[in-house]
């Protein structure tokens, strides 16, 4: 009997945020369309983006980040990061 062993990594990126904190500078882009769940979507697709912050004054706007940190306080806005979680996936099969 042989076997060999395939290994798969599945993985999923969520959105991370925390509320009255804003990642200062480091802006590689803004929206003034969409809302909250939108701005991780537009930092997930957007080259070099590891963080956002939002500011819902005046209909909202997104700032997408290339840093995901220092995060400091300013109220009313909502930072953001991704958080990449992996799922190892091991298949085992016997000839």
């Amino acid at each position: 009997c042989v076997s060999f062993q395939e290994i798969f990594i599945i993985y999923f990126i969520e959105c991370v945020r925390e509320e009255n904190a804003d990642i200062f500078g480091s802006n590689i882009g803004s929206f003034r369309k969409g809302n909250l769940e939108d701005c991780c979507d537009f930092c997930i697709s957007t080259k070099d983006c590891r963080g956002w912050a939002w500011e819902s004054f005046a209909g909202g706007r997104c700032y997408l980040k290339n840093v995901s940190g220092p995060i400091r306080y300013k109220q009313g806005v909502i930072a953001g990061s991704m958080m990449r979680i992996n799922f190892f996936l091991y298949l085992t099969n016997y000839l």
